[in-house]
């Protein structure tokens, strides 16, 4: 249970799914006629993170529709569920009648009752991932973290402990009665007909995230800033060269967004880097000054981009592309070159007057096929020193 006096600036609601909001939260807004009443209302439900449903427990005869324009169109659409249902908070006489509201609300929504189901199986898998790791005394769970501090750097240690409790997680999420309760709830979902349709922001979700106030690392996506046409950069260096500050230098491959204007310009980078794109061009300008028709060049050169915008099929070995990456608002495929790589000082990224600007990062298991296809170019794609026996991970972690 959590509560918010209206009062306390800083209090921010975490965990929250189901909120009971009571419309006025000051004596002087019951006598506002206009939407400006609810400003109260809004200010306290903006302060919980995460999807929710919100239910209506107030003395009021405003409808929950009133309410829910009034917030679109003071912070945009919300984040959750405003339930149609409410509640006069004088017409409550038993306590049940509250859960009942509450359990028939929850019903009418099946992507509340997802996010219910799947807070619980986290819930437990976090039992048997704690149970295994910190449910240990204090020398072996010191221990535990000395291992990860010897392949990180005291640096990345926060990351990479993040990181194995989440994939310890993921072990223990895929039993228990939530998660079997799950394929009800998933096939309610996939027998609806969704307005909104599949979007390129939605594939891009579970291909990047954005880093929070992170060095930089494997994966990290830079607008470069260059005036050459190799507008972005990626970090692939694998991530455990980036522990104990081995290096000042990242190695990163660039690349060029494919804009309209690159698919466009004959002279722009993708003309200049793939050899049958070229060739085609040649040949039609050559066309063109005679005077002959250029339907079929044309024709072809619209077929070889698409191989880049779309299928994907018989690209050259040093091309790479990545769909759906956000350059301010728009999502845009990046053809990055594998070929084309340089070896880029630290600071120069970390340098936000720099014309160096992070923009993303890419996730697994996207990152590890990139550096797959990358392979070619290293000596090793680079892993935790773990799969050793237990005497010469002892020897090399004493030699860090």
């Amino acid at each position: 249970m959590g509560y918010w006096n209206g009062r306390n600036r800083k209090t921010i609601l975490s965990n929250t799914r189901v909120v009971l909001l009571d419309l006025i939260l000051s004596r002087k807004d019951a006598n506002i006629s206009g939407p400006e009443k609810f400003d109260r209302a809004i200010k306290a439900i903006s302060r919980i993170r995460g999807a929710s449903i919100v239910i209506i427990f107030s003395n009021t005869t405003d409808d929950p529709a009133d309410f829910e324009e009034a917030y679109s169109r003071k912070k945009g659409k919300f984040p959750g569920v405003i339930a149609q249902q409410k509640m006069q908070k004088d017409n409550l006489k038993n306590p049940n009648e509250l859960i009942h509201l509450i359990e028939r609300s929850v019903k009418e929504h099946p992507e509340v009752r997802l996010a219910l189901l799947l807070e619980s199986v986290i819930d437990s898998s976090k039992d048997g991932a704690f149970q295994s790791t910190l449910g240990h005394n204090v020398d072996v769970v010191a221990s535990l973290v000395k291992i990860m501090e010897r392949q990180a750097g005291k640096e990345g240690l926060r990351h990479e402990l993040v990181d194995n409790i989440i994939r310890l997680l993921s072990r223990h999420a895929h039993s228990g009665q939530a998660y079997e309760e799950l394929s009800g709830v998933l096939d309610e979902m996939l027998e609806k007909n969704p307005q909104v349709p599949a979007s390129a922001s939605l594939l891009s979700l579970l291909m990047y995230y954005q880093p929070h106030k992170e060095k930089p690392w494997t994966g990290d996506i830079f607008q470069t800033g260059k005036t050459d046409g190799r507008d972005i950069a990626i970090i692939i260096t694998p991530a455990c060269d980036l522990a104990f500050n081995k290096s000042g230098f990242v190695t990163v491959a660039f690349g060029f967004s494919l804009t309209q204007e690159t698919l466009d310009n004959h002279e722009n980078m993708l003309f200049r880097k793939d050899d049958t794109l070229r060739d085609l061009a040649l040949e039609q300008k050559k066309v063109a000054n005679t005077g002959g028709s250029i339907v079929a060049y044309e024709n072809k050169i619209k077929k070889r981009i698409d191989c880049y915008t779309n299928t994907g099929k018989y690209l050259p070995a040093w091309a790479h592309v990545l769909h759906h990456v956000d350059l301010k608002g728009n999502m845009l495929p990046v053809c990055l070159d594998l070929n084309d790589v340089e070896r880029v000082p630290i600071e120069k990224l970390e340098n936000k007057r720099g014309r160096w600007n992070r923009i993303t990062r890419l996730d697994s298991p996207f990152i590890e096929a990139l550096l797959q296809k990358f392979g070619g170019h290293l000596s090793r794609i680079g892993v935790p020193d773990v799969n050793f026996s237990l005497k010469m991970f002892t020897e090399r972690a004493g030699k860090l």
